[in-house]
This record gives C-alpha cells, sequence and structure tokens, in this order.
C-alpha cells in the first residue's frame, strides 16, 4: 500500500465549531465568557444576598429603636403627669378627711378659718 504524498500548506479552521447536537449554532462564545459568567452570576446573587439582609436587619434594630423611645417618651409623660396631678388628689383627700372629721363646717358667716385652712396651708 502506497500512503498517498502530504499537500502542504494545510489549511486548517482557525475557530472549530462545537459539534454537539443539541447547539447548532453559528454564534461562538469566548472561552473568557464561559469562565466568567459563572463567577459573575455568584457574585452578583450574594452581594444582593448581603445587601438584603442588612436591609431587614437595620429595619428590625430601627423599628426597636422606635419602640424604645415611644416607650421611654410614654413613661416621661406618665411620671410627669402624676407628678403634676398628685398634689390635687392629696389635696381633695385631706379635704374629704377634714369634712369627714368636721373639722369644716358650713357655716358661712365665719369665712375667716375656711379661709385660712384652705389658703392659708
Amino acid at each position: 500500500m502506497a500512503v498517498p504524498p502530504l499537500k502542504l500548506p494545510l489549511k486548517l479552521p482557525l475557530k472549530l465549531p462545537l459539534k454537539f447536537p443539541w447547539f447548532r449554532s453559528r454564534y461562538y462564545l469566548p472561552l473568557r465568557w464561559v469562565l466568567a459568567t459563572p463567577f459573575m452570576v455568584q457574585i452578583f446573587v450574594i452581594v444582593s444576598a448581603v445587601g438584603y439582609f442588612s436591609y431587614q436587619s437595620g429595619k428590625q434594630a430601627v423599628i426597636a429603636i422606635s419602640d424604645d423611645l415611644r416607650l421611654e417618651t410614654s413613661r416621661q409623660i406618665s411620671d410627669y403627669l402624676k407628678r403634676y396631678l398628685n398634689p390635687a388628689h392629696q389635696l381633695a383627700a385631706l379635704t374629704t378627711n377634714a369634712i369627714d372629721r368636721q373639722e369644716i363646717d358650713f357655716n358661712f358667716d365665719d369665712y375667716k378659718p375656711k379661709y385660712e385652712f384652705f389658703y392659708g396651708k
């Protein structure tokens, strides 16, 4: 058997097409895109997840701080109202006790002791 002579120069295609039955495209993907795309997708997903979780955490922190501020403000208002209104309750209780013990009479002819009782203290 004789070997046929080799013809020079050989013409080889510069880009070899992918010969897969499921891939029938005339377009070629550069190797750089094939290797970089999965990493870019992973980075995008991770950055998005971290951003979402930090947003949720910040939202919960703001809600907690606003609840604490609201509770503290309502407590201070309640304490102030108790301090402001407590003497009026004490004065009403003292007056009621004085009327019960008959230290105050309702004789309006002599107003001087009543004046001293109510305004002198």
